[in-house]
């Protein structure tokens, strides 16, 4: 092989290399996330045993555990749920960074996923509250407009926004007011998925 074909080959070689992890020197390790209750502005009431503001939040931290594919690590809503009593938490704590921080060093989380439902509409025609299951006057519509959040514990302050909006329609209340917040959820997926991992925000 002549000197000149050497140097090409060489240049490659290091350029492939300067790709490969240093040794010794660990990968950034994946954010913690943890999902927090989400808030209403407005009361949106209970459905039985279902409370809207609660299974939200549980089952957005349920699609992001499925979706997450090692990027992050999820904290359990468990330990969420238990941090949150510990601390007294309310609802309209989500409005106030100090509160916020509190609860990431006490799951230690670097990020919140913080969900608020600024409409809310469940019942026949789309207009009053109808928590009767099978109540009559036709098929029970749902809809809802919720706003996602990320807080990031390190800078103290929300980092990402978006909003979404839910629908769904059925015969019992609990489960439309179930359908419509999953639908508004899995609508957010995407973005929450980017929004987690993207680093310096």
């Amino acid at each position: 092989m002549s000197p000149k074909s050497i140097v090409p080959v060489c240049g490659t070689l290091i350029a492939v290399l300067s790709l490969l992890p240093v040794a010794g020197m660990a990968a950034p390790a994946a954010p913690s996330v943890a999902v927090v209750d989400f808030y209403a502005p407005t009361p949106v009431g209970e459905y039985g045993a279902m409370v809207p503001e609660r299974f939200a939040a549980d089952d957005l931290s349920d699609l992001l555990g499925r979706a997450a594919g090692g990027r992050f690590m999820l904290i359990p809503r468990e330990a969420v749920e238990r941090a949150e009593a510990d601390l007294r938490w309310h609802t309209d704590d989500v409005l106030h960074f100090a509160r916020l921080s509190a609860l990431a060093q006490a799951v230690h989380a670097d990020r919140l996923v913080v969900g608020w439902i600024s409409v809310w509409a469940v019942g026949h025609g789309g207009g009053s509250i109808d928590i009767v299951p099978g109540g009559g006057g036709g098929p029970i519509t749902g809809a809802a407009m919720i706003v996602m959040q990320v807080f990031d514990a390190a800078q103290g302050r929300i980092v990402a926004e978006t909003r979404a909006e839910g629908n769904s329609q059925g015969g019992i209340s609990a489960l439309v007011a179930q359908e419509t917040l999953h639908d508004a959820d899995e609508r957010v997926l995407p973005f929450l998925l980017t929004m987690l991992t993207a680093p310096g925000l």
